[in-house]
């Protein structure tokens, strides 16, 4: 995997760069997220771990190149900037949009002889469970209402027209991607899957979320945090010890 993270030729970016890392995770932003959302996981990994957040175009440091809406040629184009090294387990952890092309990006990683050590998928419907929509059509001010529900920008910044020229081209392209994709039922990846979802999330159902079990060859779990769609940025301190502990060599045991 590419150490360098600067650049906006190139979508990985690295908060703390580690020499000779013992495991390496790489975060998946959500629609219309960018690469600084996992800055707070990336702070709590210990020395020897390295965090690479996907920076999607168009967005922060990328703001000059244009949006992407395919999601397979998104996935093709981060496989291409991930190398693999011999040794170093790799987990992807994606959030909302992100855990649908963190598991693109794993099923080409096996497809190219990677081992992926898991695909954690926080907040997001089973591939096989995707629902055909039409979001990304919608006028501005019905994608404003949809980014509320949410609740993962605040209504100040929502009010504000310069934030809303940003934001809002990133989310409609991200929802296209999104909502364009195919989701062949068959596609299954070896690695073992855990799905993350808040016990308040108005968007994604339990059922729909325990359908990744469908999507691995391996083992599968399901972990329930408080919070909305978006529990996630309060539950980094518990997602980080979940993280490091699963990338721990086999014989360390669990931290406490």
């Amino acid at each position: 995997m590419n150490e360098s993270s600067s650049g906006s030729a190139r979508g990985l970016r690295t908060f703390t760069h580690v020499g000779n890392p013992s495991a390496r995770i790489v975060c998946f932003p959500h629609a219309g997220g960018s690469a600084s959302y996992f800055f707070p996981l990336a702070k709590l990994m210990p020395a020897d771990v390295e965090l690479n957040a996907v920076q999607y175009p168009g967005r922060q440091d990328r703001r000059h190149e244009p949006f992407e809406d395919n999601l397979a040629r998104m996935a093709d184009r981060i496989c291409g900037e991930l190398e693999p090294a011999s040794g170093v387990p790799v987990a992807l952890l994606g959030h909302s949009m992100g855990a649908l092309l963190a598991f693109e990006v794993c099923l080409r990683l096996e497809a190219g002889g990677h081992q992926v050590r898991r695909l954690w998928a926080s907040a997001a419907p089973a591939p096989s469970l995707h629902v055909a929509e039409r979001l990304h059509l919608v006028a501005d001010e019905d994608l404003v209402a949809l980014l509320q529900r949410l609740d993962g920008t605040s209504t100040e910044l929502l009010s504000d027209p310069d934030i809303l020229a940003m934001v809002l081209p990133a989310f409609r392209h991200d929802l296209k991607a999104i909502e364009t994709h195919g989701y062949p039922v068959p596609d299954l990846v070896d690695a073992p899957i855990t799905a993350l979802i808040g016990d308040q999330d108005a968007t994604v159902t339990p059922d729909r979320v325990a359908g990744w079990r469908s999507s691995t060859r391996a083992e599968f779990d399901l972990i329930s945090f408080s919070g909305g769609h978006f529990y996630l940025g309060q539950a980094f301190p518990r997602v980080a010890r979940l993280l490091i502990d699963d990338m721990a060599p086999a014989g360390e045991g669990e931290a406490a």
